[in-house]
């Protein structure tokens, strides 16, 4: 699945590497509200390259 659209495995992966870089900001500010609204990007993340690569019927079967 990822071969078949490489670019947009590699664009998800980015969103990924961005959230993990704000969380990590946000852990070394000690800020509990900033990994609180990064953990949303985080999920967010997950799931867009989730419902892309790992289970594309389900998202397949929403959008009916």
């Amino acid at each position: 699945r990822i071969d078949a659209d490489h670019a947009a495995f590699v664009t998800l992966a980015k969103g990924m590497q961005n959230a993990g870089v704000a969380a990590i900001a946000a852990i070394d500010k000690k800020s509990v509200d900033g990994v609180s609204e990064v953990g949303g990007t985080i999920d967010e993340a997950c799931e867009a390259c989730h419902v892309k690569f790992w289970y594309p019927a389900a998202a397949e079967a929403v959008a009916k």
